[in-house]
């Protein structure tokens, strides 16, 4: 028995040499399967920060697009309104131009007219004063006529003026009077 003892006993041996090696080499290799698993773990965590990172940068690309978006079509409206403001103040001035043409066209006409009714009164006065003074109208000339009104004024009665006044009408073949004012005589040519 001593055979099968030893037998059973190197059996028992090898079997324990067996499962003590298989040990060593299991917990070997769990440890390695760990480590690998500990940088796996860690590989995966650090990919995900930076799928997290990527993330976060694409939400603030996107809310940055869409603050400039926002921006565009406030930049947009803002331009609109201005165009709108444009054209109307264009339209209002086309309209003032409009008025002020139409002012000055007038105002010739109504000059004109008033030119026109002048000699028409000027034509009866003296034709008037022809026949009503006897010959004693005096035709003053436009040199005279400026003499005679920047001269210092006389002592006299408003009868007298009255009488003189006929005489200060220039006959309708003298040139018109000068104007008084410190108008340019040529700005009276268009009427």
């Amino acid at each position: 028995m001593d055979n099968a003892f030893l037998c059973g006993l190197g059996v028992v041996a090898l079997l324990g040499a067996g499962v003590l090696g298989g040990w060593l080499m299991g917990w070997s290799r769990q440890h390695r399967l760990q480590r690998e698993l500990a940088q796996l773990q860690s590989a995966l965590d650090q990919s995900y920060t930076e799928r997290q990172g990527r993330e976060e940068a694409v939400q603030r690309s996107q809310q940055e697009l869409q603050r400039s978006r926002e921006e565009l079509r406030q930049q947009q409206e803002e331009l609109q309104r201005s165009q709108q403001e444009v054209r109307r103040r264009q339209e209002e001035a086309g309209q003032y131009r409009t008025q002020v043409t139409q002012h000055f066209t007038q105002t010739a006409e109504l000059l004109q007219t008033l030119t026109l009714n002048y000699r028409v009164v000027y034509e009866h006065l003296a034709a008037g004063a022809a026949a009503l003074c006897d010959g004693q109208v005096k035709t003053l000339t436009p040199e005279t006529l400026r003499e005679r009104l920047l001269a210092p004024p006389q002592q006299g009665t408003a009868a007298e003026e009255v009488v003189a006044a006929p005489s200060l009408v220039p006959p309708p073949d003298a040139e018109p009077p000068l104007p008084l004012s410190s108008q340019d005589p040529q700005n009276t040519e268009h009427v």
